[in-house]
């Protein structure tokens, strides 16, 4: 008996679905590598959402550095 999780295994399920079941296989195929494309892309959406809220603490801080420096500075006058 040949092992479920052997590459034998899923080597002869491909084949049967090709042959049994050509138009199952093909969106099968299709959905697998988009899904694959879609999960790169949220990936490099993920790291480029971090580097902008980074960017934007950053900012937030300058802000309230400069709103501080101008109250001091309306403050003096």
């Amino acid at each position: 008996m040949i092992d479920p999780v052997s590459n034998t295994y899923k080597q002869i399920e491909q084949l049967v679905l090709q042959k049994y079941y050509p138009s199952f296989y093909y969106d099968y195929n299709h959905f697998q590598q988009k899904a694959f494309l879609l999960e790169k892309q949220q990936k490099e959406n993920d790291a480029a959402l971090k580097e902008l809220t980074s960017k934007n603490d950053e900012l937030k801080e300058q802000i309230a550095a400069l709103q501080e420096q101008l109250a001091q500075n309306n403050d003096n006058q």
